[in-house]
């Protein structure tokens, strides 16, 4: 089995060296992005199973490398992790599958990951193209917290659970 490739763009050199650390030694190959510009590159240079993007980028913003994931790569899982919770309007992050603030939750963070992966295309599809939700996917695009994924949903309407 192919081992699952991820993109962690963050300009954080502690965030992004951790995340590195953390999914290579879950067993995936983690590919790093220190700004934008690198990021962009990254994803316009291969194919990705899952990409984690900051939003607050120098050189090349992560909206940016949002909307051209969402354009180019409709089917690519998209987790946003931020420390800037205002950033996130559900209407402007519709292409991102989920949203952690900064510092992530690890225990959360790493299930998330397994969940996006493991998800079928068609149900990513049918998201990505506005149609209903299917249970599977109807917890994406909002907020994460422990207990969103231990059976406690959040409202799922994209804002902060607090």
């Amino acid at each position: 089995m192919k081992t699952k490739s991820i993109l962690v763009v963050d300009d954080d050199a502690a965030i992004r060296d951790s995340l590195k650390k953390l999914l290579d030694e879950a067993g995936y190959s983690t590919v790093v992005a220190n700004d934008g510009r690198e990021g962009a590159a990254a994803l316009a240079g291969r194919e990705f199973d899952l990409l984690i993007l900051d939003l607050d980028l120098p050189k090349v913003s992560g909206w940016d490398i949002l909307d051209t994931a969402a354009l180019n790569h409709p089917l690519l899982p998209i987790i946003i992790l931020t420390g800037l919770l205002d950033q996130c309007e559900p209407g402007s992050t519709a292409s991102a599958d989920a949203f952690l603030e900064k510092p992530p939750d690890v225990p959360l963070l790493l299930k998330l990951v397994e969940q996006l992966l493991d998800e079928p295309a068609e149900a990513r599809l049918r998201r990505s193209s506005g149609s209903p939700a299917t249970p599977a996917s109807a917890s994406y695009t909002r907020w994460f917290t422990p207990e969103s994924l231990a059976g406690t949903p959040n409202a799922g309407d994209g804002s902060n659970p607090e």
